[in-house]
């Protein structure tokens, strides 16, 4: 652990490499970039989110697993970023898609995440997560019984 951010030139020359490397990225490399954002507590710029979020719900968290889906989320919660509309539709897709296959950290993660932006899942996608919650219960740690059972992100009803 560094516990260094990267002084302002290097910092602005990685985030524009990122922009500039974004449409090339595979679904890891998008949710590993968006994580490590949001793991140094740094919000990328305006022009970087977009070319990320753009690579993204085109084409990339459609083929992102369950650890992908769910570290995107988190990473959007962590920076209290609110993804835009298309990436928002496209997280939903792909949160109902691997739920049934994420471990309890995904789980966790990714309800939290909801309930961090304060935005109620849609039908589908909160009976998978809540389906995945059950699943997972019985193995989870008590910090992931926490995240999952925060009254927070039970409160949200989803939209009927």
């Amino acid at each position: 652990k560094l516990e260094r951010l990267p002084n302002d030139k290097t910092w602005a020359a990685l985030e524009t490499a990122a922009a500039r490397v974004a449409p090339d990225m595979i679904p890891q490399g998008v949710s590993n970039t968006l994580y490590a954002f949001a793991t140094l507590g740094k919000s990328p710029g305006a022009q970087t989110w977009a070319a990320l979020e753009q690579t993204a719900a085109e084409t990339q968290v459609r083929a992102m697993t369950s650890q992908g889906v769910a570290a995107t989320l988190w990473s959007y919660g962590a920076l209290q970023q609110m993804p835009g509309d298309r990436m928002w539709m496209a997280l939903e897709d792909a949160a109902a898609r691997v739920a049934p296959g994420m471990i309890p950290q995904n789980v966790a993660n990714s309800v939290w995440a909801f309930a961090s932006l304060g935005r109620t899942p849609d039908e589908k996608t909160w009976a998978a997560l809540t389906t995945a919650a059950a699943r997972v219960s019985p193995s989870s740690s008590p910090q992931h019984l926490t995240d999952m059972v925060d009254p927070k992100p039970f409160t949200l009803h989803p939209k009927r």
